[in-house]
Order: structure tokens, then C-alpha cells, then sequence
């Protein structure tokens, strides 16, 4: 029987083990498990994440790819006057639109837009192999449908997330392009794409972007044309010709024009590789000039508004951190519809004479409610520049040197406010230099006055005064307490570059149009500094009812009184007695103005412009409601870019702030006469005399002067002759002749006070004198310095004589044997105030004689013993 081996292995000893043998297929087989196992687990993970990002995904919608709904622009009565979107986009069916203009695109954007469903996977990884190799990520691989879907959904989004949320937002961008893909054919989404895309300026979408760059249909353009297109989208701003040449603040140079044409170029390129068109076409199509092409942004069909729209635009980022061309919103302002469509008419030709043959002279301009601050209307420029989006609004963004249109704002007014100046201040008109600087500081004539009324300084644009106004305020206040006026008003200064050319608007005393204007609005609005705004309320139409509305920001930088005797000099300054320009601003109401001009210096000399020549105009003017600020001038320097006599009196910004405020009378009504405040008082003093001094009995009447002040500071001193020198020494000695004496007086050491008084004066500088006027000389009113005696007795002054040298003879008339007081002093020829101590003789007169009777000199020596006083005792 056999034995069973069960039994065998239960019961019986457990044979040895044997050993496994691990071989290198095993362990690799091992690996592969675990890979798998862990893949598997990644693929869950990687599943379970897109699932997530995809689900998070943004609905894209017909609405939202055609565009959603325009923002809408609200005027001052609350009425619409632009829906933005609408006028910036006209669609344009498939159909119509050139093959080549769709071949540009697809060359230079998505070649393989035909082949994919939305996402380019071999593009994609090429792009991104690029990006690491380069270390850039200069290409991103989008197709079209997804530029479609970015534009639609995320381009309104914030751009300042992390790299995750990036790649977050790529993701949900490629699954909704597919999807898209799977809804909408090919040529319905390049039909979308177009008719959103931005082009540049104000043109959005192909229609716009053709009518605003070459003047015509889209369904017209040539090859040449549909390149420039596609390729100007890539960075619009960089490559508008139309912006023609700049240099920015850093010194770096950029041709507009040239990087166009490059771009057009490239694009013509890009479709000559992927078999386009042919390398003859492609060649036929650089060689023509794009200059020669370019027909449209004149004639592009736009509304008046656009100069003040991009002031909304500006504003509304600002209060909502949104884009309201992507963000509809209702957008209210203060946009007056009247007076920017009559902004609108003079930017187009109408209304303004321009110099003749001067086609490069431009113009910006700016209107403000002195009372709350609202922008009422904006003039941007002439020709292009009106359109919003366009980078150069001259109301807004170009800034010039102020010159003498400062000198009200930092100048004048802070020595009324600081000094207690009054309106009838006298300044010295001189030439002056600054520090080691070798320059003088000249007028606009070349000339100098000498001593000249706030009034004529203001009115006459004077450059002494206003420097030596800055001076005296800087001395009361120092620099910092300047420049944080000047921050109130508007005028960021470092404090390292302080200037003081600012007192003349020289150096980086700059502003735009509506900077001036609000500041300028502060002598209107009580010394009230507002801040000029277009926007009063945003509402988002999103369904979120989030409304933002602008805070205002009023700042007292001046007091009332300050304000008022600011405008009184400036309203003078209207008056016909000057002819600096302003005189067509007089009207049936009050109105306010300064003028400016800044020149070349010897930076024009290159261009065959004259040293010192003209380069900016400014007129800033305003009544008790409005202000306005207009300034004329060049956008670049070139051979015939400044002004003449015959330009200047053309006077551009003249006919605009006249007709303006004008039509601002005729919309609201004739404003009145800004009020005098009760804290403002006349005063009569002295003409010259600082500080201010009453009236003495006697002055002569072109020594008298009437000028308002703040009260606070109206406060006369009574004028008195101020002590003249001590007399050193005074002789008296006798001479042959009977009763006639020889007087010595030590010199006056002061000889110019020996001089009769003049209202004239010699200035000299380096290139000679000149004679300038004199008010206030104590001459006039007191005479000059002479040398006097009186002669006394028992405290009675018997006579007095006047000698104007200080050697004379004198007689000396008396009673015979009787003693005289003899005193000699310094004295002012028409007055005894202020005169000198007194040296003293006693002089006693002789006998009458018998005949043949010797007479006995009273003073052996012929010289008298003096005695020193002060007054007529003996």
C-alpha cells in the first residue's frame, strides 16, 4: 500500500525551504506595477483636477463673444450721448470680407485654423519648447478660437494673479474653444473675431479698423492693406502710424510709422512662407509705400465727444479698477452736450483762424465748474487727435512749460496770502541771476522798468517781480511750505529739483490744458482747490448693483480775501491799458485772465528757429462760474514750429477762451462780477513805501497810491524821516570881514543824499544802463541832505541857513557886543525830522569902534570854542 504523502508532510519533518531566485525581468516587471499603480492614481488625480478647473469654467455666449452690452455715457442732464461698443464696432459678414484679408490673419495668427478643433496641440508644444529654450514666453500658441474666447471672457479679468492661476484660466480657455468648435463652424468664429478685435485708435472690429486707417470698406482693402491689419493688432499703440514719432521722458526714440511698416511686412512675410501668396506678391506688396495708403483718420466718422470720453476712460479705471469698453456700466458725468459739440466744431475748423499756411499748430483746451470742479468740456486738437483712445489729447495728457501763466498761482497770490501784500505793492523790475547761474533773467522786451505796480508786473508779464515775489515769499515761508502750495493746486515737486525758475514757469513747471484750469479755479471758488473730474457716478451693469460714486476733494489752499485780490490784478490785466493779448477777452461781464509763453532757448537753433523763440502759448481765463485753460503750440520741434509776431497775434488761445466763455454765457447765463469779500479793505499810503505808510501833510501827489488788502493786514505806520548820520565836526572862525564867518561841516558820508530827489533811476547790467523809475524816494518828500546852523539866543532861534556844501561863509547879523548861539547839524532840506546831533559856538558879535580905536578879536586864534548839543540852549 502506498504511503500518502499528506500523512507524510503533517506528521513527519518539514523539509528545508528552498531558496527564491530574483532575477533583473522580475524587478523591472516590479517597477512597471508600481509605475502603473502610481500613474493610474495620477491619472485619477489629474482627472479629478481638470474636472474641476473645466466645471469652474466662465459661460461663453453669443452675446459675450459678438460683444456685450455698451457702456452707456450719461451728460450733464442725464441724457446718453455715446453708447460705447456700438459706435466703436460695425459688423462685417464672412462673405464680404477679401481673401486676403482672411489669409494675413490665418499667416500670421493661426495658419492651421482650418485643421483644428479649437486647440493646435502641435503648435502648442512648439510654442512651449520655444518658451523654455528662450527662456521667455514670447510665444503662447492661441488659435484663433481661443483668441475669441479670451477676448469674450478673460480679457476683462485681473492680469496680476500667480502662475497657477494662469495656467487655470489656460485651461478652461482651450476646453471652452473646443466647445465652441463643436457649436459654431469656422467661418462663423473668424467672422466674431474680427468684428471685436481692437485695431488701434478708437477702431474696434475690421470695419472700423479699415474705415479708420485707410478710409474705405473693409470689403476694398488690397493685400498690402489686409497685412498692416492683421499684424497692427499684435500691439496697436506701437504700431499706429498715425502716431508718427515721440521721444519718451527716458530720451528713447520711436517711429510709429517705421514700426508699422516693419509689422505690415513681417505679415507679408508669414504668408509667402505658408503659400499664401507668392513671393512676386509678396514683393509687389512691401514695395508700396503705406504712407501713400493711409487715407482714413481724418475723415474717420467719429462723434464730438471722444476728446472728453477719454477723460471718462481715465477716470472710471481709476474709481472702478475696470475697463469700461469691456465692462458695461452706466457711466455718469458732467459733460456739458452744448459746449463740447462747440469744442468739437473749432477742433474741426470751424470758428478759429488759425495762422495762415501753419498746418502743424495745434491746440488744447479745457472748461471746469469753478463751484464743484466738473470737467464741462474738453478740446483735445485738431484733426486726429479727437479720438478717444489716441495717445495724444492735448487737453489731458501733453504737457508744456507754464511761463508767466504761474506766476498768478505761486507767485502774487501767496504774498497777499503770507506777506499781507496789498494789490498796490511796489516790486523792482531788474535784471537778476540765480545762484553761479551766469544768465540774466530777462523780460520778454529785453528791457527793465525799475520800480513797477503789482498791477503793471502782472499785466505787462514781468519776470523781476514775479521772481522777486517768489523770493519774498520763500524767505516768510521757506520751500517746503512752496511746494506743498504747489501739490494743492495740482503740481507735484520733488523737493530736490526745486527751481526757482518755476517762478517764471521755466524747468519742469509743466501742466497740461486741465491742470491749469483747476488750478486757476481757485481764485473763483474762494481759494477752494477741487479737483477736476468728468465722472460724478458709475453703475455696473453686471447685476452685481455695485455703484461707485467720485468723492470730491476740496482743499482750502488760500483764503477768500487772497482769491479776491488775486482776481482784481488779474481782471486789470484784461483792460486796454496793456496789450499783452488779452484785450479780446473783454466782454459785457467781468473776466480773468493771465497769459504764458515759453520759448526754445538755444534748443532750436538746430532747426533754424531763433535763439529764444516761442514755442507755447497758454491763456488761462475765467469769470465767477467757469474757468478755462487753452493752450497752442507744436507737438515736436521742426523748422517752422514756433511762433512769430504774426502768429502770436493770431492769438489762438485768445479766440478760444473767448468764444467759449461766451457760449458758456449764452448756455447758463451772464455771470456777475466775482464778490468782494468783507474781509478785504482799502487803503491810501505812500507809493512805495514798504511796509505801508500814511500819508504825511504835503506829499506830492504822484508819491500816493490806493490798493485793496486783507484786512488783517491793514495797518499804516505813521512815516517819519529816518536819523541821519552823526556830524563829526563843525568849525566856525572868523574872517577880515566884519560880522562874516567861515563854516566847516565834516562831509555827509552818504553823498547820493546830497542829491535832490529823482523818480528816475539807472540800472546797469552787462550790457550797460538803463533808466528805470523811481516811486518811493524820501528825497521827494523830505529833500535831500544839507547842512544848516541856526542861530539862537535865550532859546530863540533868531535864523537859520541852509548850505548845500559843506564849506560856506555866513553872516552873522546881531546887536553889537551881544553873544550868539551858533549850532550846526545835517538836516533834510524841507523837514527837521531825523536830523543829526548839533556842535554848538557862542559867537559874540563886536563893538562899533571910535575911530582910531583897536578892536579886540573875541578869540585870539580866529577859532571859536564849540560847544555840543542837541538842541537851542545856551
Amino acid at each position: 500500500m502506498k504511503k500518502s504523502n499528506k500523512g507524510a508532510e503533517t506528521n513527519g519533518p518539514r523539509p528545508p525551504k528552498q531558496k527564491r531566485k530574483i532575477t533583473v525581468r522580475s524587478v523591472a516587471n516590479t517597477i512597471a506595477i508600481v509605475f502603473l499603480s502610481l500613474a493610474l492614481i495620477g491619472c485619477v488625480s489629474v482627472f479629478f483636477m481638470l474636472s474641476s478647473i473645466i466645471s469652474s469654467a466662465p459661460e461663453v455666449t453669443m452675446n459675450s463673444l459678438k460683444g456685450k452690452d455698451s457702456t452707456q455715457l450719461y451728460d450733464d442732464a442725464g441724457n446718453t450721448f455715446s453708447s460705447l461698443g456700438e459706435e466703436q464696432r460695425e459688423s462685417v459678414d464672412y462673405e464680404d470680407l477679401p481673401q486676403s484679408l482672411i489669409d494675413a490673419f490665418l499667416a500670421i495668427e493661426d495658419s492651421r485654423y482650418f485643421k483644428h478643433n479649437g486647440f493646435d496641440l502641435p503648435r502648442f508644444i512648439s510654442s512651449g519648447i520655444n518658451n523654455l529654450t528662450t527662456g521667455s514666453l514670447s510665444q503662447g500658441g492661441s488659435t484663433l478660437t481661443m483668441q475669441a474666447v479670451d477676448n469674450a471672457v478673460f480679457a476683462e479679468m485681473d492680469d496680476n494673479v500667480g502662475s497657477m492661476e494662469k495656467i487655470k484660466r489656460k485651461i478652461q480657455e482651450i476646453w471652452l474653444s473646443m466647445e465652441i468648435e463643436n457649436e459654431l463652424s469656422k467661418k462663423e468664429i473668424i467672422e466674431l473675431y474680427l468684428n471685436k478685435i481692437n485695431f488701434g485708435g478708437p477702431a474696434r472690429g475690421i470695419q472700423k479698423g479699415s474705415e479708420y486707417y485707410f478710409g474705405k470698406d473693409a470689403s476694398q482693402l488690397t493685400l498690402s492693406e489686409s497685412a498692416f491689419l492683421a499684424g497692427v493688432i499684435n500691439a496697436p499703440n506701437l504700431y499706429n502710424p498715425y502716431s508718427g514719432y515721440s521721444i519718451d521722458e527716458n530720451g528713447t526714440a520711436t517711429n510709429f510709422y517705421e514700426n508699422a511698416v516693419k509689422r505690415r511686412d513681417e505679415t507679408l512675410d508669414m504668408m509667402e512662407y505658408h503659400g499664401y501668396i507668392s513671393e512676386t506678391e509678396c514683393a509687389l506688396a512691401k514695395s508700396t509705400k503705406l504712407a501713400f495708403q493711409l487715407n482714413g483718420s481724418s475723415g474717420f466718422v467719429s462723434n464730438p465727444y471722444l476728446a472728453y470720453i477719454d477723460q471718462v476712460e481715465k477716470e472710471v479705471k481709476e474709481l472702478t479698477g475696470k475697463d469700461m469698453y469691456t465692462t458695461p456700466m452706466r457711466v455718469y458725468t458732467s459733460m456739458n452736450r452744448e459746449l463740447q459739440e462747440y469744442y468739437s466744431e473749432m477742433q474741426s475748423g470751424n470758428h478759429i483762424n488759425f495762422p495762415d499756411g501753419d498746418s502743424d499748430m495745434q491746440f488744447g483746451s479745457a472748461l471746469l465748474n469753478n463751484q464743484t470742479g466738473e470737467i464741462v468740456a474738453l478740446l483735445g486738437g485738431r484733426g486726429d487727435a479727437v479720438y478717444a483712445g489716441y495717445r495724444n489729447n492735448r487737453a489731458i495728457e501733453n504737457t508744456h512749460q507754464l511761463g508767466s501763466s504761474v506766476k498768478p498761482l505761486i507767485d502774487y497770490v501767496l504774498t497777499f496770502e503770507k506777506l499781507g501784500y496789498a494789490t498796490s505793492h511796489i516790486y523792482h523790475d531788474g535784471p537778476r541771476k540765480f545762484g553761479n547761474d551766469p544768465n540774466i533773467i530777462h523780460n520778454a522786451s529785453g528791457q527793465w522798468t525799475g520800480d513797477i505796480t503789482t498791477s503793471d508786473a502782472v499785466g505787462r508779464s514781468l519776470n523781476g517781480p514775479a521772481i522777486e515775489a517768489m523770493m519774498d515769499v520763500l524767505d516768510k515761508i521757506g520751500q517746503e511750505e512752496l511746494i506743498k502750495h504747489m501739490a494743492a493746486i495740482g503740481y507735484e515737486i520733488p523737493a530736490d529739483s526745486f527751481n526757482m525758475n518755476y517762478a517764471i514757469g521755466g524747468e519742469e513747471m509743466i501742466s497740461t490744458p486741465l491742470q491749469l484750469a483747476g488750478a486757476y479755479q481757485i481764485f473763483a471758488n474762494k481759494g477752494v482747490y477741487i479737483e477736476p473730474h468728468a465722472v460724478k457716478k458709475v453703475e455696473l451693469m453686471d447685476g452685481s448693483g455695485d455703484v461707485y460714486e467720485t468723492e470730491v476733494k476740496k482743499t482750502q489752499v488760500v483764503s477768500e480775501e487772497s482769491a479776491w485780490l488775486m482776481s482784481q490784478l488779474l481782471n486789470e490785466a484784461t483792460s486796454s491799458r496793456f496789450s499783452n493779448l488779452l484785450q479780446i477777452l473783454q466782454s459785457s461781464y467781468p473776466v480773468y485772465a493771465k497769459s504764458g509763453t515759453s520759448d526754445y532757448g538755444e534748443d532750436g537753433l538746430a532747426y533754424n528757429i531763433p535763439a529764444q523763440a516761442m514755442k507755447d502759448k497758454w491763456i488761462a481765463a475765467y469769470t465767477s462760474e467757469y474757468t478755462i485753460a487753452t493752450w497752442a503750440g507744436y507737438d515736436s520741434i521742426d523748422y517752422n514750429h514756433y511762433f512769430t509776431v504774426y502768429k502770436m497775434n493770431v492769438n489762438v488761445p485768445g479766440q478760444v477762451n473767448h468764444l467759449m466763455l461766451d457760449k458758456v454765457a449764452e448756455v447758463f447765463g451772464t455771470p456777475a462780477a466775482i464778490t468782494r469779500p468783507s474781509g478785504v479793505t482799502q487803503i491810501t499810503h505812500v507809493k512805495g513805501k514798504y511796509p505801508y505808510a500814511s500819508v504825511p501833510e504835503g506829499t506830492p501827489s504822484d508819491m500816493i497810491t490806493t490798493g485793496w488788502i486783507n484786512t488783517k493786514y491793514a495797518k499804516l505806520e505813521t512815516l517819519s524821516a529816518d536819523p541821519l548820520e552823526a556830524l563829526q565836526s563843525f568849525k566856525i572862525e572868523e574872517t577880515d570881514t566884519d560880522n562874516v564867518y567861515k563854516l566847516s561841516f565834516s562831509a555827509y558820508p552818504d553823498a547820493e543824499k546830497l542829491k535832490p530827489g529823482s523818480h528816475t533811476q539807472q540800472i546797469e547790467f552787462s550790457g550797460g544802463t538803463i533808466t528805470g523809475n523811481v516811486f518811493y524816494d524820501p528825497r521827494l518828500l523830505y529833500g535831500e541832505v544839507v547842512y544848516k546852523i541856526d542861530i539862537s539866543q535865550n532859546n530863540t532861534v533868531l535864523n537859520s541857513y541852509t548850505y548845500t556844501s559843506e564849506n560856506a561863509e555866513q553872516t552873522i547879523t546881531g546887536t553889537p557886543g551881544e553873544t550868539y548861539n551858533v549850532c550846526g547839524y545835517y538836516s533834510y532840506k524841507n523837514t527837521s525830522e531825523g536830523k543829526s546831533n548839533e556842535i554848538c559856538y557862542k559867537v559874540t558879535l563886536p563893538k562899533t569902534s571910535d575911530p582910531g580905536e583897536e578892536e579886540t578879536p573875541s578869540n585870539p586864534d580866529q577859532t571859536l570854542p564849540p560847544t555840543n548839543n542837541t538842541d537851542d540852549d545856551d
